[in-house]
């Protein structure tokens, strides 16, 4: 995260949940700049007046001081809701739902704020549903899915067995 390490304290911040035209004013109001003459020409500190809440900062001087942090953080919590149902011939139905909240804590509501505002992500999906069908696919005679204790068949076969198999049987 970024944050402005030249911001204007909190202290000096309306605390109204309204509109407040009288701290707009006192924080906008002009005063005699006192970096006027000490700075180039083109600088935004070079001219005659500066705004109070310029002053207030705690680097007049720059613009912004900026870093990076760590503090940023974010959680998610669901509920989830899963059903499976097998019907005969190999039809499966599967159904899913997940309801969930993700939150975030990654930006400053103030840039003098103490820790970042936690906030409902942009990312959240509150509800999540999934539904599935599915049929097995039946490969050769027999059951449809055959289980693991299911033996093992080979299809019956019309006509002679193999002579190959049958030269095996006379030699052995």
């Amino acid at each position: 995260m970024t944050r402005n390490l030249n911001a204007t304290p909190l202290q000096y911040l309306s605390t109204s949940p309204t509109f407040d035209q009288t701290k707009v004013t006192y924080l906008t109001q002009t005063l005699a700049n006192p970096f006027a003459g000490l700075v180039p020409a083109g600088t935004f500190l070079a001219s005659t007046t500066i705004a109070r809440e310029r002053l207030l900062r705690p680097f007049p001087q720059f613009d912004q001081v900026t870093t990076t942090t760590n503090q940023g953080y974010s959680w998610y919590h669901s509920l989830q809701m899963n059903l499976e149902r097998r019907f005969n011939n190999g039809f499966t139905f599967q159904a899913s739902y997940t309801f969930s909240k993700f939150m975030e804590a990654i930006t400053y509501l103030n840039a003098a704020d103490p820790l970042p505002t936690e906030v409902i992500s942009d990312f959240d999906r509150p509800h999540r549903y999934h539904s599935d069908a599915s049929r097995a696919q039946r490969k050769g005679i027999g059951p449809a899915c055959p289980g693991p204790d299911a033996p093992f068949r080979l299809p019956p076969s019309s006509g002679p067995a193999p002579r190959v198999a049958a030269a095996r049987l006379r030699a052995g």
